[in-house]
């Protein structure tokens, strides 16, 4: 519904032009969403209390490395409940983050 009537997302707190700065259409927030969505459900229903982060080589790990992924997830973390999973895909955004300021040094130092 979100890709077709938008202007849901303000029940979100969120605005179309807060997804235009971040660089990503309507249609692409809905299937982000929709995605992290499915993945949030799965993992409840694995009854899984897991808070560290995905491994990088899985589905979830891949998806959280793309920066527009990681760009767009203040505003995608509105629309996903505080848990163990929202918490895991922080997590995985902070080991990224700090991998990447690793690897700046270093090539800084090259």
């Amino acid at each position: 519904m979100i890709a077709s009537v938008p202007s849901a997302l303000k029940f979100h707190g969120i605005t179309v032009a807060e997804l235009k700065k971040a660089g990503v259409t309507p249609q692409e927030f809905a299937y982000i969403l929709s995605n992290f969505t499915a993945g949030g459900i799965f993992h409840r229903t694995e009854g899984e209390r897991n808070v560290r982060p995905f491994d990088l080589s899985s589905y979830r790990g891949v998806i959280i490395q793309s920066e527009d992924t990681r760009r767009i997830w203040p505003i995608l973390k509105k629309c996903i409940a505080p848990s163990p999973y929202r918490d895991r895909i922080e997590a995985t955004i902070r080991k990224i983050e700090e991998m990447e300021k690793k690897d700046g040094k270093k090539q800084k130092q090259k």
